[in-house]
């Protein structure tokens, strides 16, 4: 189990690794590719306490970035539970703002549980002293349930001797293909989108501006998301990454969030939409024309961890929580279709109120993933990803979400330059890396802590996370405006040079 006092003195890889595209009879992700996948949604069995006990009823509060759809499964599936009775605890409140927005929430000492967002977003929550080390038994007992790695990824995380928090289920991330879409607008299908890249490609261009084809998501609205950016700009490097997410952007449209980009490539908005795995899962099962695909280049498995807030008032009413989800019974609520998640205790899957269908399924592509995890090698830079996490997201909406509509009108020309054949090859490699070239701001302002500008590489994002962060001495918004002004330059001085090839 890795340490997180070694995320500070270095960058080294941590060991997680790229899932590919994985067939296997009968229940594997192969699967996918054929449309449907089982039963709808079933009602939960679940036995009603008869008695209430006296006291206080209790109101549990939950910090959450899953769907309303998973907290109203879990909410009536743990209010049901001996322990729920025990405690008197009757009703639980949530709140799912982006994770960006939590601070406030944790400091008014609202939120009990903190449960969903990924690694890096619990990683930074460490920093900000607001997690709470798991020292009851427990709270140890608990954790001990849960494997140490998952296909060699940490499922858990400790500050010193403490476990801070724990993966509840493991994700991995991709995206889904609406083959009624692509082939209705001769795009692509899933028989041949098989990489990152692919979302990247010219052809997703050629109805630019009217109708984009890619369903993205900003980088602070999404971590899932977010995640699938990190993943292609660590797997293709720094400089060609970015030049990727520039032409992904450029084919794309912006929702809101994870649930409205699985939403538009569901039901036909677009054509293509980045997900989670889970979330790939569910759209195959409503919409046989969706298919999700593992990309075959680069990819990651992560834990997906809950905590306990630090700044809570009903600590043990928290633990309560915490220790139904990571039982054997709490764990096999994720084979609902509901929810799709892969568990982390193995025993979830067979467990008498998993689901008969999904249980089995998810019980393969858990074994199969771990082993096409670890025969790929690729190993995500976790410990850069906590290192650079504010910062990315920063310049991310700095240069594309608040320049989109330049970088499309760009985007859109030199592709079509390319498709007409107004333009080479080598000229449209060219054009590409001057539209998506790193940018290099002066950054320069009054402040006592001697934040610069230059060129946003990887020391430079890690120079500046903090500021961006916190927003030092107005840091941010200052990095910000002058990065979204210098995108727009470039990508209108790139327009008008492509421009001047068309006939």
């Amino acid at each position: 189990m890795s340490e997180l006092t070694s995320r500070g003195t270095g960058i080294s890889a941590m060991a997680i690794v790229v899932i590919v595209i994985i067939g296997v009879a009968g229940f594997g992700i192969g699967f996918l590719m054929g449309g449907g996948l089982g039963p709808g949604p079933t009602t939960p069995t679940t036995t009603t306490p008869t008695t209430t006990p006296s006291g206080p009823e209790n109101t549990l509060h939950i910090l959450t970035r899953h769907s309303t759809a998973i907290q109203n499964l879990y909410e009536a599936e743990f209010l049901a539970t001996d322990a729920a009775d025990e405690y008197n605890i009757t009703d639980i409140e949530w709140q799912d703002p982006y994770d960006y927005l939590w601070g406030p929430i944790l400091d008014d000492g609202w939120a009990d549980v903190i449960w969903g967002g990924g690694p890096t977003v619990f990683d930074n929550l460490i920093d900000d002293e607001y997690l709470e080390p798991w020292t009851s038994a427990l709270m140890v007992a608990a954790a001990a349930r849960v494997p140490d790695t998952y296909a060699g990824v940490d499922l858990k995380r400790s500050s010193g001797d403490d476990i801070m928090w724990v993966s509840a289920a493991t994700s991995g991330f991709g995206f889904t293909v609406n083959d009624y879409f692509t082939d209705l607008w001769d795009l692509p299908n899933s028989t041949i989108a098989a990489n990152w890249t692919d979302l990247a490609s010219p052809e997703l261009a050629k109805y630019l501006p009217v109708l984009p084809t890619v369903a993205v998501a900003d980088a602070y609205s999404s971590s899932s998301v977010r995640r699938a950016y990190e993943i292609i700009t660590q797997g293709y490097g720094w400089d060609e990454g970015w030049s990727i997410l520039a032409r992904m952007v450029g084919n794309g449209g912006f929702y809101s969030g994870s649930s409205a980009v699985k939403e538009a490539a569901e039901q036909g908005a677009v054509g293509y939409g980045l997900t989670i795995d889970f979330y790939g899962f569910q759209s195959t099962n409503v919409n046989p024309n969706v298919v999700y695909i593992s990309p075959g280049d680069y990819n990651i498995v992560n834990g997906d961890p809950i905590a306990i807030a630090s700044t809570s008032t009903q600590k043990l009413l928290a633990e309560v929580f915490v220790d139904y989800i990571l039982s054997t019974e709490g764990q096999a609520v994720w084979t609902n279709p509901e929810a799709l998640r892969l568990p982390v205790i193995e025993a979830a899957f067979t467990a008498s109120n998993a689901d008969p269908f999904w249980g089995p399924f998810l019980h393969n592509v858990y074994t199969e993933t771990a082993a096409a995890v670890i025969a790929s090698g690729f190993e995500f830079n976790d410990t850069l990803s906590s290192l650079t996490s504010y910062s990315y997201r920063a310049y991310f909406q700095a240069v594309f979400t608040n320049a989109q509509t330049e970088l499309v009108a760009c985007w859109s020309a030199i592709a079509e330059a390319y498709r007409e054949g107004y333009i080479t090859e080598g000229q449209f490699d060219g054009f590409v890396a001057d539209m998506a070239a790193m940018l290099d701001v002066a950054g320069d302002g009054n402040t006592t802590y001697g934040y610069r500008g230059g060129l946003f590489d990887v020391d430079k994002a890690i120079e500046l996370d903090y500021a961006m962060h916190h927003n030092v001495d107005g840091y941010k918004t200052l990095f910000q405006t002058q990065w979204t002004a210098a995108a727009i330059a470039q990508y209108g001085d790139v327009l008008t040079a492509v421009l001047a090839y068309f006939p």
